[in-house]
């Protein structure tokens, strides 16, 4: 079964940066030190939240892997909101190295 990508489908399935599309329609770069969409709760109600990570500064290169790793960290733990059990299970770690992982990148583990 083929499936039809667009090249703005190809770019963010290979993880490049989104391009302007010619239908006039483009993709907002965003701000990387802005907190992440949607972290606690969707902008529309009855809208799940994306939970978008971006992997490129504003400048297009791309950020370091421990920075894109602690927002997805970050945003699994708001998202299961704090259970430490499922945000491992969801990640695909054991609770342990969740927990290294955040005291390697500096996270707190939120008070439950």
């Amino acid at each position: 079964m083929e499936t039809d990508l667009t090249p703005g489908d190809r770019s963010e399935a290979v993880g490049e940066p989104p391009k302007d599309r010619s239908d006039g329609a483009s993709e907002a770069k965003g701000d990387p030190d802005a907190p992440l969409a949607n972290e606690s709760g969707a902008s529309n109600p009855g809208q799940k939240p994306r939970g978008d990570v971006h992997i490129f500064t504003s400048d297009n290169h791309l950020r370091p892997l421990a920075e894109i790793e602690a927002d997805i960290i970050r945003f699994a733990i708001g998202h299961n909101r704090g259970q430490m059990s499922e945000v491992a299970r969801r990640l695909g770690i054991g609770r342990s190295t969740l927990y290294r992982k955040l005291s390697e990148l500096d996270i707190s583990p939120p008070n439950c």
